[in-house]
């Protein structure tokens, strides 16, 4: 048995996933641990590079699809190998995930050895954009936040061009505040009204993670097969799996103890040259997966005799 297994989804940016592995190594007690790569058909010979520049690695798998699987799919192919090693817990990471917490292992035994969670989120902070992204809702959305979060999204969609022009405006906007300081930028939210959500500050029970980082024990390791379940191709993981410990009745923790940091969501929009087909590859998806979520709030109510 080993202490816990991180997977890591590898889409053709290598460089950041190697950059993620090399955070691993430093870690306190990775040597109990399981790295696994899973290459989601990239078939850019990036996994094959990977491959070449671990290979000295005893404790880091590389694993080759030829299809892109999608992101819950991918991730339950990885989660499927890591279980076969009976850990404590597997550490689901995106690829431009950082750890720099040296002792993020050590904290994360503490909390699992104090209490019986299945599901844990740390602290994801995205330097880049000076955000914590987690967690992203206090509690499951329910039918009318879906429904909200929905026609926001179709709006987005209708009128592509006008959202690539504010998604290129975001992102100028972001590359700038990198070199602004911080307490400049907190001064500027305090007087335009931006404020940003407080919820990261302290610890919360049964929220919604981001899925950029999700922490799994051995409880819900021995009674799930996998991860994602029911499976989207993109988006919304993140909401089906806090509706599903919900309904299970599974406990689950973000802890601000241990930490992580993203390096912001590279690998999908890397794989497109026009930002607009980015938007609507993301929109499309979307929008499928939440009137996919909405159907598992439906068939709840529906049992419940709502």
């Amino acid at each position: 048995m080993i202490f816990a297994a991180f997977i890591v989804l590898h889409y053709k940016n290598y460089k950041d996933t190697e950059a993620c592995v090399k955070s691993l190594e430093r870690l306190h007690g990775i040597e109990k641990c399981a790295v696994i790569l899973y290459d989601n058909g990239s078939n850019d010979g990036s996994a094959d590079i990977l491959k070449e520049h671990l290979k000295n690695r005893n404790n880091v798998r590389v694993v080759k699809s030829d299809i892109p699987d999608g992101f819950s799919t991918g991730n339950n192919k990885a989660y499927e190998i890591a279980r076969k090693l009976s850990p404590k817990f597997i550490i689901a990471l995106n690829n431009d995930i950082i750890i720099k917490q040296r002792n993020f292992l050590y904290i994360l035994n503490q909390i699992g050895r104090r209490d019986q969670y299945y599901v844990i989120g740390p602290d994801i902070y995205a330097p880049m954009v000076r955000e914590h992204q987690s967690p992203l809702y206090e509690k499951s959305p329910d039918m009318e936040m879906v429904d909200r979060l929905i026609e926001e999204t179709k709006k987005h969609k209708e009128d592509i061009r006008f959202s690539a022009a504010w998604e290129q405006n975001r992102i100028k906007k972001n590359k700038i505040k990198r070199f602004i300081p911080a307490f400049v930028i907190e001064i500027i939210r305090l007087f335009t009204g931006n404020k940003k959500s407080e919820l990261w500050k302290n610890e919360v029970e049964n929220p919604v993670f981001s899925g950029a980082c999700i922490i799994v024990s051995d409880l819900f390791i021995k009674e799930n097969s996998k991860l994602f379940d029911p499976e989207t191709k993109f988006y919304c993981e993140e909401l089906i799996l806090a509706k599903r410990c919900e309904t299970n009745n599974y406990s689950t923790l973000y802890t601000p103890q241990i930490k992580v940091r993203h390096m912001h969501g590279k690998s999908t929009l890397n794989a497109y040259k026009d930002i607009k087909d980015y938007l609507d590859f993301r929109y499309t998806n979307m929008l499928e997966s939440y009137e996919f979520y909405k159907s598992l709030i439906e068939g709840n109510e529906s049992k419940n005799g709502k």
